[in-house]
Parts: structure tokens; C-alpha cells; sequence
């Protein structure tokens, strides 16, 4: 038979949920905030990173544009090295835009003790 000393180290329910219905509530209510502030600091995140995406391919795209008018409009020669600059440009943007990863929301990353509650 466990002693009254064994019996106290092991109290799963004051452990998890506190002493009093007080503490049970401000202890669920501390995991909740922080469950939700860890969701928004996920969305910010992924909203940052699609932001710098679509940044950088607005790059791409305005360079093409400047690529395209000057191939239409002009055909001198002197022209020809604001073509190239703008065409070697136009391949650096590209490879900054390949380099933007919008990461996927991993919903089970953030999740309190007993997972998350998924309303989808």
C-alpha cells in the first residue's frame, strides 16, 4: 500500500488543473492565451513570407515590362546596353523569386495538451 507521501507526489488532477477552481480556470485560461498568441505568431509569419513573395515577383514582372517596352520601342544600338543590363536584372530577380518559400501552417506544431480543436 503507497504511503501518504507517494500519494501526494502523484496527483495528476492538481497538477494539470491546480489546488482550487480558481487557479483551474486562470491556469486554463494562461494555456489558452498562449495557444492563440502561438496560432497569430503562425499566421504573422506566413503572411510576412507571402508578402515578401508577391514583393519579389512584382519585381520580376516590372523588369520583363521594361524589357518588353524597350524591345518594341527602341531597336538602336545604344539601347543595346540598357537591354542587357536590364536582362541580366531580370535573371537575378528571378532567382530571388525562386528563393522566396512561403511556408505551410503546421496546425499540430502549436497545439495544447490534449491537440487542437479544428473547426474546418
Amino acid at each position: 500500500m503507497a504511503s501518504n507521501r507517494e500519494r501526494n507526489l502523484k496527483q495528476p488532477m492538481i497538477e494539470d488543473y491546480g489546488r482550487s477552481m480558481g487557479e483551474a480556470y486562470w491556469n486554463g485560461m494562461y494555456d489558452m492565451i498562449k495557444h492563440y498568441r502561438a496560432l497569430l505568431k503562425m499566421y504573422r509569419e506566413l503572411q510576412h513570407a507571402e508578402h515578401e513573395r508577391h514583393q519579389a515577383g512584382l519585381e520580376v514582372y516590372r523588369i520583363a515590362g521594361k524589357l518588353e517596352v524597350i524591345e518594341y520601342l527602341f531597336n538602336d544600338d545604344a539601347i543595346m546596353e540598357v537591354k542587357e543590363k536590364l536582362k541580366s536584372e531580370l535573371v537575378l530577380a528571378e532567382v530571388n523569386l525562386a528563393d522566396k518559400k512561403v511556408p505551410t501552417l503546421n496546425w499540430d506544431k502549436v497545439s495544447p495538451k490534449h491537440g487542437v480543436v479544428r473547426y474546418f
